[in-house]
């Protein structure tokens, strides 16, 4: 095979490349990434964009950068793969985990969020949840609701049965209606 004889071209090919992802290292002060380029292995500084953060699995094809072409200067941007959350429209975005966990922003300003397994929500302080129009919670087994004090203001309206257990106390305003 014949060398490209343009300088520019080959000063590119330097400095960047295609490289695949091998083990990594999460523990320092920056995340490191094994990678294997040009059937050549070497250690390589992980980018992502500021705030997010990920360690991609072995077998991950990314962008390979060589700061000045040098080999001890490198820096690798693992890019989304087939397992990826597909079918976004133009603008949307989305961040996804193999497992099928998937965060979704959409044209429309929804935000589509979906678990593959358990979705746990932690505060040091006040959780709110505000919505304009309907609020749904729905538990295909139960839907559980433990605090030492509860407060809700406006209409309740219960379908099924309703039960106050463990001892404590309703107190109700001046009109309860009873049917069935």
């Amino acid at each position: 095979r014949m060398k490209d004889s343009n300088p520019l071209k080959r000063a590119i090919a330097k400095i960047i490349r295609w490289a695949v992802t091998e083990a990594g290292d999460d523990s320092g002060e920056y995340q490191t990434q094994q990678i294997t380029y040009l059937r050549r292995s070497g250690r390589s500084a992980s980018i992502y964009p500021y705030g997010y953060t990920a360690l991609a699995p072995a077998d991950v094809l990314s962008v390979l950068m060589s700061l000045a072409g040098k080999s001890d200067s490198r820096a690798h941007m693992p890019i989304s793969g087939p397992i990826r959350r597909k079918n976004l429209k133009e603008g949307e975005n989305a961040m996804w985990h193999a497992s099928g966990s998937y965060i979704h922003f959409k044209n429309d300003g929804d935000i589509e969020i979906h678990a593959a397994k358990n979705l746990e929500i932690t505060s040091a302080g006040a959780t709110n949840v505000t919505a304009d129009t309907f609020y749904h919670l729905k538990g295909e087994l139960a839907a559980l609701y433990t605090a030492p004090f509860a407060q809700m203001s406006g209409p309740l309206n219960v379908s099924g049965n309703f039960s106050i257990v463990g001892g404590g106390t309703a107190t109700l305003g001046t009109t309860v209606t009873s049917g069935g």
